[in-house]
């Protein structure tokens, strides 16, 4: 279908955690370990995160556990021209990042698949590096000068992928852990315009324009097993609702059992082991594009 060149309507933004399909029974000791939380954090893209009961759905063919951590921009009738990764960071004692995980090919060699929607669409090109400490829970990289522009969206509107990675699960017990994407570039022009210019810079030398944030809507997609942390009202979505939920647990209108792992991992959005009005706001502020 056409795209129409215009201005930017919408840019959805989505930091997305999702796995790989399950394969097999839990061994007995994982049947009976604690729930096991993977949060998405990033200084453009809305925070999100999975909390899994059922270890089997991160499990692969050989029994082994993996997650995968997206990060996802719908610009709708736009190209990115420009985009930069500074880093990624994990925590090197709960989940593994290697080259084998996340290898894909592109052109003349094989490249690491942290930046995914070129793949995905099949476009793109231009200059693509990462590189760093794997084993000090650190890459950086960057894909700029973009050749052949990528959507920056599905031919539906739906989200793509921008960054991807995906991690072995070395620690399922960890209780929580965090994967942070840090954007330094990320530049869109107008589908059709004959010379691509970075016309609407989203972020430019790390500096993010506030009205960026004001654009369009976001959204958690969950993979099956996994509950979205934040979603106190379970409807599997992360609205202003649980925000509202987690209020009147505080003011003590309603109860939440916070006695239950998982319930205590969904509630507590800011990470800190307490469930308090720091929660209410920080997700208050997800849910607004702020951070």
């Amino acid at each position: 279908m056409k795209r129409l060149q215009h201005r930017v309507i919408a840019a959805a933004l989505t930091a997305i955690t999702l796995t790989a399909a399950p394969l097999s029974a839990l061994a007995a000791s994982e049947e009976a370990a604690q729930p096991f939380a993977v949060m998405a954090t990033s200084n453009f893209f809305p925070n999100a995160g999975m909390v899994y009961d059922d270890l089997g759905v991160l499990r692969d063919n050989n029994g082994e556990l993996f997650v995968q951590v997206d990060y996802k921009l719908a610009a709708h009738d736009m190209y990115v021209v420009n985009m930069q990764m500074d880093e990624l960071t994990w925590d090197p004692a709960v989940l593994e990042f290697k080259e084998a995980y996340n290898m894909i090919g592109k052109g003349r060699s094989a490249r690491l698949g942290v930046f995914a929607f070129t793949e995905e669409q099949n476009r793109g090109g231009g200059m693509c590096n990462t590189f760093g400490d794997e084993n000090g829970g650190r890459i950086v990289g960057n894909y700029s000068n973009i050749s052949n522009p990528a959507f920056a969206d599905e031919e539906d509107g739906s989200p793509v992928s921008v960054v991807r990675a995906v991690f072995k699960v070395l620690n399922p017990h960890a209780r929580r852990t965090t994967v942070n994407c840090v954007m330094s570039v990320l530049c869109f022009d107008d589908v059709g315009t004959e010379e691509q210019g970075a016309k609407y810079p989203a972020i430019i030398h790390g500096g993010i324009r506030p009205a960026y944030y004001a654009l369009g809507t976001y959204s958690t997609t969950t993979t099956p097993g996994g509950v979205i942390i934040g979603d106190t009202d379970s409807d599997d979505a992360l609205t202003i609702n649980d925000a509202t939920a987690l209020q009147a647990c505080l003011s003590e209108f309603t109860a939440l059992d916070l006695t239950d792992e998982t319930t205590l991992l969904t509630a507590d959005y800011n990470g800190d082991d307490r469930v308090n009005i720091k929660d209410v706001t920080a997700l208050q502020r997800t849910l607004a594009g702020i951070k």
